[in-house]
């Protein structure tokens, strides 16, 4: 879009505007011009598409996989690192 950039730091300038300014709700989220949108490449759809369903079946037969080792990682015990003051958790 044209006029500002896209992404987080967009949306949490709308809500200071409307926090800190009589700016509308309209007025502060407007939405810009459209500069260019992006369509899929013709001759690339059956090639991407063989891709996607073959990362779908694999990420479904690794998904309980992946949930045993985030959990893992969540059941440990934080770290500290003792710095002149005391320590800090990380």
């Amino acid at each position: 879009r044209r006029g500002g950039e896209v992404g987080p730091a967009r949306g949490a300038a709308r809500l200071a505007r409307l926090g800190c300014s009589d700016a509308t709700l309209a007025l502060a989220c407007a939405e810009g011009l459209v500069d260019f949108v992006a369509e899929p490449e013709p001759s690339l759809v059956d090639h991407y598409g063989e891709r996607i369903e073959r990362f779908r079946s694999l990420y479904a037969a690794l998904k309980q996989t992946f949930r045993s080792h985030a959990r893992g990682f969540s059941n440990t015990e934080p770290a500290s690192l003792l710095v002149e003051g005391g320590p800090i958790l990380v």
